[in-house]
């Protein structure tokens, strides 16, 4: 018989590597599940639906006359108005249905939105674990009829498809922050849908000029982060791994930086994240295929 050749000897592979990986994972759901814990805690205390008492609230003002942006009397009122217009006037239509129905209505499709969002993790120990922490997260925010769930969802379901700048539009111009999703198109040198996503948000925020931005509420108060300008610095990294993290991790960086990048502190913002999580849909993305210049 023939001796079999000895076979070439495996190189040794440093064990840093896959430590750091698995302890910044770790981190990661350490941190969210802190957030998750005060989520739990908030829920009982913040079932007032006050964010959507305040969009009500706010359409109704601008239906009589009022300011869109108010000076803010009260520090301590747990809402403020900070959108773009377009959310207000969307509100001024529907204070011409009865309260009860519009809020029964806003509440199912914030429900519904968080639901789809938890439907789309893997199904498996991992989406389970990610669906404990994220659960109470989405629906501390149900409890308070903020927009969030849907403007997460519509990032998760469009951002990659051909309607993406419009998604990101939208979402930053109500909450700003989610303009750095539009760096996966610079870094997917679709330079056109980043052009777009920026031209989309200037677009719907311009007509705030109008009711003047003397008064716009810019103070963060009791919201700040506990940790000043490093969340700053945090989101700084986060932006930079979309650029040099491999392509499946580039959304969920993008999530970080968009988490980060707000000075303030709300338990909720983590669900960013849910954009760039693995998920069970066609549209992922993580794997979608990078394209060239033109976008084939």
């Amino acid at each position: 018989m023939r001796r079999m050749s000895a076979l070439p000897a495996r190189p040794a592979v440093p064990p840093w590597p896959r430590l750091l990986t698995r302890g910044a994972a770790l981190l990661a759901i350490a941190v969210l599940a802190v957030h998750a814990v005060i989520a739990v805690a908030a829920i009982a205390q913040n079932w007032y639906f006050f964010d959507a008492r305040g969009y009500w609230d706010t359409g109704l003002s601008l239906r009589n006359g009022g300011e869109l942006y108010p000076p803010v009397v009260d520090q301590d009122d747990p809402f403020v108005y900070r959108y773009a217009p377009w959310f207000a006037w969307l509100w001024v239509g529907l204070t011409f249905v009865p309260q009860e129905i519009v809020f029964v209505g806003w509440g199912l499709v914030l429900a519904g939105a968080s639901a789809w969002l938890l439907w789309q993790l893997p199904r498996d120990g991992t989406g389970l674990v990610l669906g404990l922490i994220f659960g109470p997260m989405l629906l501390r925010v149900v409890s308070q009829g903020n927009v969030q769930p849907l403007m997460v969802a519509a990032l998760a379901w469009g951002l990659l498809r051909a309607s993406g700048p419009l998604w990101v539009g939208a979402a930053a111009s109500l909450k700003l922050v989610p303009i750095l999703f539009a760096a996966l198109y610079l870094v997917r040198r679709e330079y056109a849908r980043a052009a777009v996503s920026l031209a989309l948000t200037i677009a719907l925020w311009l007509p705030a000029l109008a009711y003047g931005l003397s008064d716009y509420p810019t103070s963060v108060g009791g919201e700040a982060f506990p940790f000043g300008w490093l969340t700053f610095a945090i989101a700084a990294v986060g932006l930079a791994a979309v650029f040099m993290a491999p392509s499946r991790y580039r959304t969920l960086a993008a999530g970080l930086a968009v988490t980060f990048a707000s000075p303030r502190w709300i338990p909720y913002n983590p669900s960013y994240l849910l954009v760039g999580l693995p998920r069970t849909s066609q549209q992922d993305p993580q794997t979608a295929p990078e394209r060239g210049p033109r976008g084939r």
